[in-house]
């Protein structure tokens, strides 16, 4: 009786450690030429639904874990699988990108004078008050990431050109800037520095291990992408950056949701999804981010890149469908602020 327990036991770990490890597994990277530079990330998850909302100029947020207020200084425009506010990753006005990756290894830092919010607000909160990635340093060591919460490491890039990729490891905030990053500009689901290590084994880079196409793990994608950034920085092919761009996110896909492409400089974001491979393009120049506005929400897979309406009951029908009885997000004890966020910031129906 007691190996079945053990085997039962031992089959449900596997699974949860299956399902934590794939559940976020993405894969981005920045790619640059002579003119111009493009964020772009695959989020690969088991969820199949998701919307684009417009956050608002001069809404006034607070966190649903703590006390902590602040107004947003900048509009986004923002991808989020479980309501307004919180986000997987965006564009602001101001062309600063913030977009996450699961990082199992991930420590935040442990409890301190500073206020402690979600990882999904971290996101929303920089889009809000910061338009550089030397914003986002700075305004980093003024919140914390609450030490419960799902391991991620955030990519960022602005209009200027900065990157800079941020990852919270034994307690501490690395940033790894753009000059170290821009080495090898590819993240996955590992911390960077030990990616770089393995990616010393393979082909092209010091190894004689084949480059491992059409394998689906953390380091085999970040080996594949590395590759693809190298093939375009030595041949410059007469494929454009964009087109390119979606052609290492598509050798890279496992179970993608989300394919996303940002071009900071020029303030627009195009995107691809799980069901709809159309391309479709934001420009964030287009939009009124004013607060007398209506706030927009869109699926993510429909066609319209036009605004809609705001619409609370379909925000609430998303959250319900992906947060009960998921262990690994673990917001169940948060769902009835997160349903009632909305009216906290005044979005209207």
């Amino acid at each position: 009786m007691k190996k079945i327990i053990s085997l039962v036991t031992m089959a449900v770990f596997i699974v949860l450690v299956s399902f934590a490890s794939n559940v976020f597994a993405c894969s981005a990277f920045y790619l640059q030429d002579d003119t111009t530079g493009v964020l772009g990330r695959n989020l690969d998850v088991g969820f199949s639904e998701g919307s684009i909302f417009v956050n608002l100029r001069a809404q006034r947020k607070q966190s649903i874990i703590s006390p902590y207020q602040w107004s947003a200084k900048y509009g986004s425009v923002t991808f989020n699988l479980f309501g307004i506010g919180f986000p997987v990753g965006g564009m602001n006005e101001a062309g600063l990108v913030v977009e996450h990756l699961h990082l199992g290894n991930t420590k935040y830092p442990p409890v301190d004078q500073r206020p402690g919010i979600l990882e999904f607000e971290w996101i929303q909160y920089m889009l809000d008050t910061c338009e550089s990635v030397s914003q986002v340093v700075a305004a980093s060591e003024k919140i914390r990431i609450s030490p419960d919460r799902i391991g991620m490491h955030f990519l960022i890039c602005d209009r200027g050109g900065d990157t800079a990729l941020f990852e919270f490891l034994d307690g501490q905030l690395i940033v790894t800037p753009k000059k170290e990053f821009l080495k090898q500009a590819a993240i996955t689901n590992d911390a960077y520095a030990y990616s770089i290590k393995q990616l010393r084994d393979y082909q092209g880079f010091g190894g004689s291990k084949p480059i491992p196409y059409k394998q689906s793990g953390s380091l085999e994608r970040f080996v594949v992408v590395a590759d693809q950034i190298n093939k375009y920085g030595a041949k410059m092919t007469d494929e454009g950056i964009s087109d390119y761009s979606f052609s290492i996110l598509d050798s890279v896909n496992s179970g993608t949701l989300l394919s996303v492409i940002y071009n900071s400089a020029d303030k627009k974001l195009t995107y691809k999804t799980r069901k709809n491979s159309n391309s479709r393009t934001i420009d964030l120049k287009s939009i009124d981010f004013t607060y007398a506005n209506e706030s927009i929400m869109i699926d993510m897979h429909d066609n319209r890149v036009s605004p809609g309406h705001f619409n609370k009951s379909s925000n609430t029908a998303l959250i319900r469908k992906v947060i009960p009885g998921n262990k690994f997000l673990n917001l169940e004890k948060h769902i009835d602020k997160i349903i009632d966020y909305p009216d906290a910031i005044g979005n209207k129906e």
